[in-house]
């Protein structure tokens, strides 16, 4: 492990910290590139316990697996949002 840390940690404060990074961004000056970036990051949440090993840790798993979900929904409905927006400003 990486300076006595689990894998989990280091995932969830990596993953996290980049989330938190996406969102200000996007809070500032909306980019699609944002919302994407923070679909793929949920994606991520979702699938690491399983890729990176701890799937079997009950508590890490499902803390990543339901923030994932919610980070990639919330992201993809933004997404869509704005396509739709966009769409309606070109008729």
């Amino acid at each position: 492990m990486f300076a006595g840390l689990p894998l989990a940690v280091w995932n969830a404060g990596i993953v996290g910290a980049l989330i938190v990074c996406c969102s200000a961004v996007a809070l500032y000056r909306y980019g699609a590139w944002t919302e994407w970036s923070n679909l793929t990051l949920g994606c991520w949440a979702v699938v690491a316990p399983f890729l990176l090993g701890f799937g079997s840790a009950q508590g890490p798993m499902w803390t990543h697996v339901m923030i994932g979900l919610c980070v990639a929904t919330i992201a993809a409905m933004q997404l869509i949002a704005s396509r739709k927006s966009a769409g309606a400003l070109k008729h």
